[in-house]
């Protein structure tokens, strides 16, 4: 808390003065994290994983629909016999558990795994994509603005030029497109095709 205090002072006593050229600035450290997650994670992982594990799903409901119709043609026309027609309803209580199965594993286990599997990796990254940031401007004193209790509104928030900062890193987003396809993988997901080329 002291430090704070000691921050927050010197925030207040240099009024007037040029923020950039004493090497001061914010950023919103939550809303970085947050844009991250959302550009990589959302748009590129889940999103894609959960609309191809969803066409499946669709693909598995709609088999089990034209099975249902055909195997009522038979049964109201009286061409088979019991014994078929129990074998009909069994296999069609198997397709139907098959889809309650798919459903619960996929949509309520696998996708919500991959989600916090990958905003916890992500959430790891940003302190070190902060770092190069910053690695590039030493004299550069950094702080976030969401830990101060009031800073100058002419101290520079350079929160979207570290997200593009971050954007023009490709190795980050490949490492990241890596590590997603690795979990979507091992979580037993279907990698829908294209989308570790992202």
């Amino acid at each position: 808390m002291l430090k704070y205090l000691v921050l927050i002072a010197f925030l207040i006593l240099l009024p007037g003065t040029s923020w950039a050229q004493h090497g001061i600035a914010v950023l919103d450290y939550s809303a970085l994290t947050d844009s991250i997650i959302t550009r990589w994670k959302v748009e590129i992982w889940l999103d894609s994983v959960h609309k191809h594990h969803f066409a499946k799903g669709e693909r598995m409901v709609k088999r089990f629909e034209q099975q249902y119709v055909r195997a009522q043609k038979r049964i109201s026309g009286g061409c088979i016999t019991p014994e078929q027609q129990n074998k009909l309803v069994r296999r069609l209580e198997k397709m139907q558990q098959e889809i309650v199965d798919y459903e619960e594993r996929i949509f309520k286990t696998a996708i919500p795994a991959l989600d916090s599997n990958l905003n916890a990796y992500l959430e790891d990254l940003t302190p070190q994509f902060i770092r190069n940031y910053m690695a590039d401007q030493p004299a550069l004193k950094l702080f976030d603005k969401n830990s101060l209790v009031y800073h100058h509104p002419d101290v520079p928030d350079l929160t979207q030029e570290i997200l593009a900062y971050i954007e023009s890193q490709r190795v980050h987003r490949k490492r990241f497109n890596l590590y997603a396809a690795s979990k979507v993988v091992s979580l037993g997901l279907n990698l829908p095709s294209g989308a570790s080329n992202r």
